[in-house]
């Protein structure tokens, strides 16, 4: 419920209502106002006025309490007090909010949390600090009423000790986190207002012993004790005095627990390498000025520098991430370069020539902060000495890498190349020679997925008005670019209050950068309108003084602070009714800036809308009273990840499986979508390789991590754990007491790096924060905590999770247990059909094998994976695809040297079932015979069922029917139960009876066709393998095809297809794709033969063997409808296949459907005939019954008026060998023309 009063006490008294400001003439009035807010309850008339008015008399009193209750009513609402003759109290119900509440209200919970082991939230804590503004009802004394004057003095020591115990607590927390530096600046805070505190001056001179600030340690130490000796007489405590003469005490249990070893991390290097001419002497003193020239610069922008003979090293991300650290060197760099060239060096009468080397690069550098490294090996810090050498004065030269992560903001030009020798690459160079206008950095990106909040935004600025909107969000959800959308959409005026981290110390930032933006239209005549201009000129007199005299405090609430009002006013001026003004990034913002905005939020300019951008940490500085519409952000969902990704991608191909990746990586993030995308397109990565973060979130990714400060080490190590972690296992695994590492776990909660699964598992909020921890360890380090991992869990995990421990064992370099659980891992996901994840386990096997030697027992083993390997590469992407086949023939090199042992036998399986895609079916049969020899001398049943099925495949593409049935029903006779298995990727009675069903059918056998397809199907659902189902199900469309029963196929074909796609097995998928167009195309869809002609472009990169089967139901859908054209081409394109890949069961129907399609055409008989007269001569080489009976009744019907007695002869012989299928369209057209010539050929 909004407040309608605000009550400000800890200060100077400031009371606000929902419609702004109040005021209240009278001290006693203001008095009995804060008593009545802070002592609830009902009070006598008479005990209020003898506490107000001791001196004077009852009736006095009561008079006296009537007018301030008359004031009081005046002012607030009517039922804001409740009275009656003899009593009253103040309504807290109808609205009332003190700060005083408030600020008792978070401390009394955090220190209940605490006493529960919890640990503080430094926020809520810091919140607490910022609402003590004062002393109690400071200023506010009546001389006249002691009692009211001891309760005042009692609430303010009560308070202020208050105060000082949130102080306490808030550096305790800011040490917790690792925020030395914050915890100094609040302990500081603490000795200001309690300078005899011994406490607070421990706690303060601690910190900056633990923090190496010994010196200023010292200077304090002195301070601290010339006020004592002045004020008490006395001398610090003697624990005080031990924290100087043993300063690396305060470090102690941290060094025990930071790795000696360091950590790897992202650097940013700035070398400034002065080159001076002149004497020795001269040199020393000009190489002095100008290290004191750009050393500010370079620390003001968050460089930690380190100074060597000539010049400066400047490490931004060191010993912390910082956002854009290329960005802010790249600046600070341009910055020292113009400063330099703008004045003279020397003394007066003489300068000396000088010239400033400047490089920039960016890579991944060994660093220690507990031994003040930044870069061990120097590698990074090397290349950014040479790029500057490059330079010679004439700009910043920065490496290739560093300008992809400064996108188009700077103007740059090529400068040559340099060797990075600890790579072996090269490295490109560039010459920076400043920033681009803003028009020139604007680049065209995608918006995606924000239409909801784009139209709520919409629909505000038409309803016109005051309007205020909170956008807020993690890092990288887009916020600042759907309030750009908006604005460009919108065409509306805008001024953007661009908040920086960097800068977030230095009072009303922003406003100091669009005001110099501001005075840079000054200059150009009527550029900005007077008034602006003379509000300009008052704000940069006032901030000078400011800047001479100490930036003071936040003015009092419900008054306004000069500069903040200043900066109001020019706002109004400058921004026009039906303009938006932009806050962005506010959780950036300043204190000062906190106070602008505030003033901006509860006193709205009016007709114009005020957009805040802020992260979810944000805390609003304005008061609960007002109006503030709230957009929350969060992930977009798969579809709009795509989409994005596309328009990254700008029409360059994505491949499907690193779509996949992008988006399950992403987690819908657009941020890491975009980047993750121009990372691939960058490098153009195989799908296959594993995956690294991008340099482009390196910065932001670790600058998360590092926000947990001492928890850090702990986010590591479950960064290594993976995807679930306990702290029972955190515990168990590293040794370290739980309490702190409890402790570690509630600062990653608090700073959103973890959230909770359940009650005792945690996991990291995004997967790339999780992949930028584990990164940022060593090598070393990551190996000893797999290991510690790995036995841990090895002795725990119940059976069924090789997973977790294949990826420990493998982190752990231990190859015996890595390979055992990777392909325990695999066979587990394959079972399942999950063919991704095996194919990623099976690769991860192989690996060891590249780092092993030789030797028979590796090479069997190794044999034995890529067999399996291979197999699951077939399901996922083909069996013709290039990855199955370059492993199949890697295995048969392999096992060539060991003969026909039984225990290749997956080898040759895999390789005969490639072999028509790379090879041709009379490979596929020889390689058959090789299974079936192999069989039958391991006497397996399993294997010998499946090497009657790869003989009996083999015939039927060949054309062989009859022998193809007869090793086919050989194949579903040898399947034992017992005895079968997966492990060759199909269940061989499935196969054995798919491919019999169309083989029979091809015999004329159409019955038993039939059947053997449903006991196909039957059997797979069966035993419940995806894989086998899908195998069963497009055989079975294809013996419908082949019936023209579309009912059947269409049933079929979308069942097929939508487990294809779930499993993402693109064999099937085209396969079922093309079954689904046939139908589409026989119901009259004319657009489905461009659908059956892209499924027949694609099926050659995954299964070229098969390519003739989709050009047959192609040309059959081309005949159907009569599609001359297309049914030409296809014929064509299906004879090529069949010369190619020796398919000869589909060469009959391509003769017979050319010659149809020709007399369609209108070509005479001697084009077409001999088209039908070769198909019914293919049909009878083929021994198919079905087949002749298709291209006689075409012969008889297009080229031949009168038939011919051999043809019915034959065809008669025909009919009499087909079994069943009466209903088929070939057999009732043989029928009728048997029925209709018969006579004449008896009386001939």
């Amino acid at each position: 419920m909004r407040s309608s009063l605000s009550l400000y006490l800890l200060g100077p008294l400031a009371m606000e209502s929902a419609d702004g400001p109040l005021s209240i003439r009278y001290n006693k009035a203001r008095a009995l106002l804060a008593y009545l807010a802070l002592e609830g309850g009902f009070h006598t008339r008479e005990a209020l006025a003898f506490m107000l008015w001791p001196d004077a008399s009852v009736q006095a009193g009561r008079e006296n309490l009537r007018r301030m209750l008359f004031l009081l009513k005046d002012a607030l609402k009517p039922d804001a007090i409740e009275s009656s003759r003899d009593v009253l109290r103040l309504r807290a119900e109808a609205g009332l909010w003190t700060d005083v509440g408030a600020f008792t209200s978070v401390l009394d919970g955090e220190q209940r949390a605490l006493a529960m082991g919890a640990v503080i939230d430094s926020e809520r804590i810091a919140h607490a600090v910022a609402l003590y503004r004062g002393e109690f009802l400071q200023g506010l004394e009546l001389d006249d009423a002691p009692d009211f004057g001891n309760w005042v003095q009692m609430r303010r020591e009560q308070y202020h000790q208050r105060y000082l115990q949130a102080l306490g607590m808030l550096v305790e927390s800011h040490e917790r986190e690792g925020n030395l530096q914050a915890g100094i600046e609040c302990a500081e805070q603490w000795v200001t207002v309690a300078p005899l505190d011994g406490t607070a001056w421990h706690q303060m001179l601690r910190l900056l012993v633990k923090a190496g600030q010994l010196d200023r340690a010292r200077r304090e130490f002195q301070r601290y004790r010339h006020l004592l000796d002045m004020e008490l007489g006395t001398t610090p405590d003697a624990s005080v005095a031990a924290l100087l003469e043993a300063p690396g005490t305060g470090r102690e249990a941290g060094a025990r627990r930071q790795a000696s070893m360091g950590e790897r991390r992202q650097l940013t290097v700035l070398s400034c390498e002065f080159e001076v001419t002149g004497e020795p002497e001269d040199i020393v003193e000009v190489q002095r000025q100008l290290m004191a020239c750009c050393e500010p610069t370079l620390r003001a922008a968050g460089a930690h520098v380190v100074r060597m003979p000539s010049g400066l090293l400047a490490y931004f991300g060191y010993p912390f991430a910082q956002e854009d650290s290329a960005r802010r060197a790249v600046t600070a760099a341009l910055v020292c370069h113009n400063s330099i060239w703008s004045r003279h060096w020397g003394d007066e009468e003489s300068s000396l020539p000088v010239r400033v080397a400047l490089g920039v690069h960016t890579g991944i550098a060994i660093s220690s902060a507990e031994n003040d490294v930044p870069d061990a090996g120097g590698m990074v810090s090397r290349l950014a000495l040479q790029l500057g050498a490059m330079a010679g004065g004439a700009g910043v030269a920065v490496s290739d890498v560093t300008l992809h992560l400064l996108g188009d903001e700077y103007g740059i030009e090529p400068a040559g190349q340099l060797t990075d020798w600890s790579r072996g690459v090269e490295v490109q160079v560039f010459l920076v020679s400043g920033k681009h206008s803003p028009e020139r950095q604007d680049a065209a990106r995608a918006f995606c997925g924000r239409d909801e909040e784009m139209a709520r935004l919409v629909d505000a600025y038409h309803r016109g008005g005051c309007y205020v909107g909170l956008v807020r969000g993690e890092a990288g959800l887009g916020k600042s670019f759907l309030v750009e959308h908006f604005c460009d959409t919108l065409q509306v005026e805008r001024v953007v209050l661009q908040c920086s981290s960097e800068l977030r110390q230095m009072p009303y930032h922003p406003f100091v950068r669009w005001m110099r933006a501001c005075e840079r239209l000054a200059a150009e005549p009527s550029s900005l309108p007077e008034s602006a201009q003379r509000i300009l000129e008052t704000i940069g007199q006032r901030m000078m003084v400011g800047a001479q005299a100490g930036t003071p405090g936040p003015g009092m609430p419900g008054a306004v602070d000069e500069i903040g009002a200043l900066c109001h006013e020019l706002l109004r001026v400058m921004v026009p009714e039906g303009g938006v003004i932009c806050f962005d990034d506010v959780h950036w913002a300043d204190p000062s800036t906190r106070d602008v905005l505030a003033l901006l939020v509860e006193h709205p300019l009016p007709d114009r809308m005020l957009l805040i951008t802020a992260r979810p940490e944000f805390v609003p500085p304005w008061k609960h009273t007002v109006a503030v519409d709230h957009l929350d952000l969060g992930p977009m969902d798969d579809f709009a990840v795509v989409d994005l990704v596309h328009a990254v991608a700008d029409g360059e191909d994505i491949d499907a499986e690193l779509l996949r990746d992008i988006i399950k990586r992403s987690e819908g993030i657009p941020l890491y979508a975009e980047e993750l995308t121009r990372d691939v397109l960058a490098d153009r990565r195989d799908p296959s390789a594993p995956w690294s973060l991008p340099a482009s979130l390196q910065d932001l990714l670790m600058a998360r991590i590092d926000s947990v400060g001492r928890a850090r080490p702990v986010a590591q190590f479950a960064s290594v754990v993976g995807g679930e972690f306990t702290l029972d296992l955190l515990a168990d695994a590293t040794g370290e007491p739980r309490a702190e590492l409890a402790e570690a776990l509630a600062i990653m909660l608090r700073q959103n790096i973890i959230v909770r699964c359940d009650e005792k598992a945690y996991a990291f909020r995004h997967t790339l924060l999780r992949e930028a921890a584990y990164q940022s360890q060593t090598r070393v380090a990551r190996v000893q905590a797999h290991a510690r991992l790995a036995r841990r869990l090895e002795s725990s995990l119940a059976e069924g999770n090789p997973e977790v421990l294949a990826w420990h064992y493998s982190g752990a370099g231990s190859r015996a247990p890595a390979v055992k659980y990777l392909l325990e891992a695999a066979r587990k996901a394959a079972a399942q059909c999950a063919y991704r994840e095996a194919v990623s386990y099976y690769r991860s096997a192989l690996e060891w094998f590249e780092r092993q030697g030789e030797g028979i027992d590796a090479i069997m083993e190794e044999l034995r994976i890529r067999m399996e390997f291979g197999i699951q590469l077939c399901a996922l992407y083909g069996f013709g695809s290039e990855q199955a086949v370059e492993t199949f023939r890697s295995a048969l090199t392999l096992a060539q040297p060991l003969g026909d042992d039984p225990r290749l036998f997956p080898i040759y399986w895999g390789l005969w079932t490639s072999a028509s895609s790379w090879a041709n079916f009379s490979m596929t049969l020889t390689l058959a015979e090789t299974l079936l020899r192999m069989a039958g001398t391991a006497g397996d049943p399993n294997l010998l069922s499946h090497a009657y099925y790869a003989r009996g495949y083999s015939h039927f593409f060949l054309g062989r029917f009859a022998e193809a049935v007869a090793d086919l029903e050989h194949g579903a006779k040898a399947y034992q139960p017992q005895h079968a298995n997966l492990a060759l990727g199909e269940d061989a009675r499935v196969t054995n009876l798919a491919v019999l069903s169309i083989a029979c059918w091809h015999t004329g056998r159409v019955e038993d066709a039939l059947q053997a397809s449903r006991e196909s199907v039957a059997h797979a659902r069966r035993i419940g393998h995806r894989y086998s189902l899908l195998y069963a199900l497009v055989s079975a469309t294809e013996l419908h095809r082949l019936n023209r029963e579309v009912d059947e196929v269409a049933t079929l074909s979308s069942e097929a297809l939508q487990i294809a796609r779930e499993m993402g097995t693109p064999l099937w998928a085209v396969c079922a794709e093309t079954s689904e167009a046939w139908v589409k195309a026989v119901r009259g869809d004319a657009t489905a033969l461009a659908e059956m002609a892209s499924c027949v472009q694609r099926i050659p990169a995954i299964m070229k063997g098969i390519a003739p089967l989709l050009v047959a139901r192609w040309t059959d859908a081309c005949d159907l409808v009569e599609d001359v054209g297309a049914g030409l081409d296809a014929t064509t394109h299906g004879l090529r296949e069949v010369t190619q890949t020796q398919a000869r069961y589909l060469q009959s129907e391509f003769e017979r459907i050319k010659g149809k399609q020709l007399f369609r055409q209108g070509q005479p008989a001697s084009v077409f005939r001999p088209w039908l007269e070769r198909a019914l001569e293919t049909a009878c080489a083929l021994d198919s019954p079905l087949l002749a009976l298709r291209a006689l009744t075409n012969l008889v019907r297009y080229a031949c008026p009168v038939p011919d007695a051999g043809h019915l002869a034959l065809m008669a012989r025909m009919m009499a060998r087909v079994q069943g299928g009466d209903g088929l369209w070939e057999v009732r057209a043989a029928r009728g023309l048997l029925s209709r010539y018969g006579a004449q050929m008896v009386l001939r």
